[in-house]
């Protein structure tokens, strides 16, 4: 698993998080460049060459991993114990896939 770790601490407060995911342009791959910013600031950033991997039937969760974790760092169930004012999710890109 790909971890993406950033040397910032992050401030006390209204926080605002921001992943990016630039990708490579081939949705059966899922590999491209990863950054992740604080308060608009680039924090980190990484190459991602393989895509996640997880159950079929976990779908995205937000606040709390049930099933698999995103990292090895820690163990499952775990809960964000803060306080979420809003999640965004933006699809910058559009991929045409079709199965045969």
């Amino acid at each position: 698993k790909k971890v993406i770790t950033s040397k910032a601490t992050l401030p006390v407060g209204k926080v605002a998080l921001r992943y990016d995911f630039e990708s490579d342009g081939n949705p059966a791959k899922a590999t491209g460049n990863a950054t992740l910013y604080i308060n608009e600031k680039k924090v980190a950033e990484a190459r991602i060459d393989k895509p996640a991997v997880g159950s079929s039937y976990e779908g995205l969760s937000i606040g709390k991993d049930i099933i698999t974790p995103v990292a090895d760092t820690y163990k499952t169930p775990y809960e964000f114990t803060g306080k979420l004012k809003n999640v965004v999710i933006e699809l910058k890109e559009k991929f045409n896939v079709s199965v045969k």
